[in-house]
């Protein structure tokens, strides 16, 4: 009788590991792509502050360029 109890016991802790195995792998795959993204986010907020700082060097001297003009006329 007990060594039955003691047998249902091992097969429930067995399933429960399996199932946590399971249930770990699922949440990092999951994990890792998001982890991903936020990686690429992150790339893609630093682009576009490069970007920006571009644009505003180059409005900057279209700004000059319309000052030298209109002097020049």
């Amino acid at each position: 009788m007990f060594d039955a109890i003691k047998y249902a016991i091992y097969i429930l802790l067995g399933l429960g590991a399996i199932f946590v195995i399971i249930w770990a792998y699922k949440v990092n795959n999951i994990a890792e792509p998001i982890g991903g993204m936020k990686v690429e986010i992150q790339y893609l907020k630093d682009n576009l502050k490069d970007i920006k700082d571009q644009m505003q060097k180059l409005q900057d001297k279209v700004d000059v360029i319309e000052k030298n003009y209109k002097i020049a006329r």
